[in-house]
């Protein structure tokens, strides 16, 4: 199926969740990171070009990862690195979850408006 998507490796789960749960939460990501992705997936899904797989990595890359490090800074021993606490799998998952969220929002017909 088209917008199915499948996360390889071990990931966990319950850190993916949290780091949704963070990123969505704290203002500054959401308005310099996400806000702007969501508006571009918003517009690829009206057009009828929606790709999940690339709404994942878009995600991933813009919103996902500048989130775990800021959480990384915020809330982290500095023993460990920002890519330690949030690994690949687990930040993909966390992107995974967004995107399919967010098609589901878009679906239903709710929409961002856009900023004056």
């Amino acid at each position: 199926m088209p917008n199915q998507i499948e996360v390889s490796g071990v990931c966990d789960e319950i850190a993916a969740g949290e780091l949704v749960l963070y990123a969505e939460n704290e203002r500054e990501i959401y308005f310099r990171h996400y806000r702007p992705v969501a508006l571009n997936l918003q517009k690829h899904f009206q057009r009828g070009e929606f790709d999940i797989e690339r709404a994942t990595d878009a995600l991933e890359r813009y919103w996902v990862t500048p989130a775990a490090k800021r959480y990384h800074l915020q809330h982290c021993d500095r023993q460990q690195r920002w890519f330690q606490v949030f690994d690949k799998p687990t930040r993909r998952m966390a992107a995974a979850m967004e995107a399919k969220s967010l098609l589901t929002e878009f679906e239903l017909g709710n929409f961002f408006e856009k900023a004056k």
